[in-house]
């Protein structure tokens, strides 16, 4: 989950925030996430004690990732051993803008 801060702050850089939204959710309480944040800066929303969208994205491991289409379908999921990652969310992050 750490390693991964970096890249996907990279990608609200590279995509900016008129047409993406980028969020976080997670089972932890808001007074963890803020500790959290202060070693290891995010740089979109953390929703806390989401455990409702959790359960309703039926979310196996974690960190999970997910994009949404503007009509709110799931685009892209990744799998736990997902080697490109990255470039597959650019990618389908690109096609659903266009």
């Amino acid at each position: 989950c750490i390693r991964e801060i970096p890249d996907l702050n990279a990608l609200k850089k590279e995509f900016g925030t008129d047409q993406v939204l980028y969020f976080a959710i997670t089972y932890d309480n808001k007074d963890l996430i803020n500790e959290f944040v202060k070693k290891h800066p995010i740089d979109f929303t953390i929703i806390p004690e989401d455990k409702n969208s959790i359960n309703q994205f039926l979310v196996g491991f974690y960190p999970t990732n997910f994009i949404l289409d503007q009509a709110g379908k799931v685009v892209f999921v990744n799998d736990f051993f997902m080697q490109n990652m990255f470039k597959d969310m650019r990618k389908t992050i690109k096609k659903c803008l266009n």
